[in-house]
């Protein structure tokens, strides 16, 4: 190499070097990598995303993106606290993930992007201390003093809110948090608004940053409550796969609303949007988010399911079951915080050969209020036990036994813990009991609009556990056993779950089978 091709060499590179230092478009085409370790290629896409998110950072407004899974979008995530460290030295940033575990992986990306000669080259002056360098967290060399941590990792339920001025949020809701765990859903906004929000401090510029990168999940999981508060701060950029999947589709939303919306050239092959269609955007349980209202296709019941009569007094009813779904564990019983509890009782008419619901309530309060109501509900639909789900543990049993107590009622309170996903076991209780003609299990609409709403809406709306608590209820029947009244022989099965296995045609039930359970009566 000529002495004037590597006088070239490095005029270009010292120039690349002072583009990335001021843009961080540059700074990914200089200093990125990608997967195959080759220089990063920057897409619309990318431009785009940043471009929104440079435009909040510089007004100190919360931004989310919600970008399809695959998208490269954590990585360059990570990117952008290594560019703003540079920037910066005195800089605190806090990468809050869904796991301790996971946040330190994004603490190591952090420190390997420091250690790359280009990042080197852009910013020579990056030292980390090697005795302030862990799996979790790591310091650079600053004239700042602090004891915190440049760079540190945490467990959005599990971690402890440090001083930061970059707050960066990484899929701090998951599945298991936001549908297979439901309870868990406020529980992540709470400890995002008071553990992490709270702490972030000013930077010498005046200005703090707040980036979440999320999957969509849920129409009620926390993105979404904040997505559609008026009052929260945030602005969101939602990118989603659609058909055709010729292009990427977006929106804008600030105050709750949206505001813009277009579409940007799609990077993905199309063949691998069509196979991963439900990972490219929000998921089916999110269909709620982004202007994507549950279709008729798409939910498991119809409007005729909610076209029964008046219900029946309660003493029209042979048999009777109430089920009770309180949101909530010990820790929310000792502090006494505030969730939902939902109620309903069904019973059998002997007449009608079906089951009816006959009472479906819901309440929010704190723990010792939502027994109190179980209680009075249980009293008022004259029932024997009370069915109640206890997700996490038995506590709130406990208060709602001790209240049962109190008024003198011989009510015993039995918890029930789910085994499977609450969608799944919604659909897989209600759905052969409902669709069956003459139907198993008759809901009056009209009674119970809220009942009725969730239904329609299902599984996008913002509550389901009033649903819950009727699938609850009506398993409790299902996985009982049946036996005959009219001296039948106990082995012979019941019209109901020969319906329910397609064996019997429509109106040929067996007159003497009457189903029952030990404690119902």
């Amino acid at each position: 190499m000529t002495a004037v091709t590597s006088n070239l060499l490095l005029k270009a590179h010292a120039m690349a070097a002072d583009a990335a230092r001021r843009d961080f478009g540059a700074f990914l085409v200089y200093v990125g990598l990608d997967e195959q370790g080759s220089a990063f290629k920057r897409r619309e896409l990318d431009r785009f995303v940043w471009s929104f998110a440079e435009e909040c950072f510089e007004s100190s407004t919360p931004c989310g993106l919600m970008l399809p899974m695959g998208s490269g979008k954590t990585t360059l995530a990570c990117y952008r606290a290594a560019f703003e460290i540079g920037r910066d030295a005195n800089l605190l940033v806090s990468i809050v993930s869904y796991s301790a575990d996971r946040s330190s992986e994004l603490v190591a990306l952090v420190r390997g992007i420091l250690d790359l000669p280009a990042y080197q080259r852009v910013f020579p002056g990056v030292r980390v201390q090697m005795k302030r360098d862990t799996a979790d967290r790591f310091t650079v060399a600053r004239t700042g003093m602090t004891n915190n941590p440049t760079v540190s990792g945490h467990g959005i339920l599990t971690g402890t809110g440090v001083r930061t001025n970059f707050l960066l949020l990484d899929d701090i809701v998951t599945l298991k948090t936001a549908i297979l765990e439901p309870t868990n859903r406020m529980r992540v906004l709470e400890a995002l608004r008071t553990t992490w929000m709270s702490r972030q401090q000013l930077k010498g510029d005046g200005k703090r940053r707040t980036c979440w990168l999320q999957t969509a999940y849920h129409c009620a999981d926390a993105s979404a409550v904040l997505r559609e508060e008026k009052t929260s701060g945030w602005r969101w950029l939602i990118v989603r796969a659609e058909e055709p999947y010729d292009v990427l589709a977006w929106e804008k939303w600030a105050c709750g609303e949206c505001i813009d919306s277009g579409t940007l050239p799609c990077p993905f092959p199309q063949d691998v949007l069509r196979e991963r269609a439900n990972q490219m955007g929000p998921t089916a349980a999110a269909r709620g988010l982004a202007n994507r209202p549950v279709s008729g296709e798409e939910c498991p019941f119809e409007t005729w399911h909610f076209d029964a009569p008046v219900p029946q007094g309660v003493s029209a009813y042979s048999q009777r079951v109430l089920f009770a779904d309180p949101a909530g564990d010990s820790t929310r019983a000792r502090t006494g915080q505030t969730d939902w509890c939902a109620v309903v009782a069904i019973g059998y008419l002997t007449s009608e050969r079906c089951w009816e619901v006959f009472l479906a309530q819901r309440m929010r309060g704190a723990p010792s209020e939502q027994a109190a109501f179980i209680a009075r509900k249980a009293i008022e639909a004259e029932v024997r036990v009370v069915w109640q789900e206890a997700v996490r543990d038995e506590a709130l049993v406990e208060v709602t036994q001790r209240e049962l107590r109190k008024r003198h009622a011989s009510i015993s309170v039995k918890p029930i813990k789910p085994t499977t996903n609450k969608e799944l076991r919604i659909v897989q209780a209600l759905e052969p009991a409902l669709s069956t003609k003459p139907s198993l299990l008759r809901i009056c609409g009209d009674q119970f609009p809220e009942l009725r709403a969730e239904a329609l809406s299902f599984p996008a709306a913002a509550h389901d556990d009033l649903l819950d608590a009727l699938a609850g209820a009506y398993a409790q029947i299902r996985g009982s056993g049946w036996r005959s009244l009219r001296g039948a022989s106990a082995s012979r099965p019941s019209h109901e779950q020969e319906m329910l296995r397609g064996l019997l045609p429509d109106g040929d039930p067996f007159e003497d089978m009457v189903p029952r359970h030990m404690d119902w009566t």
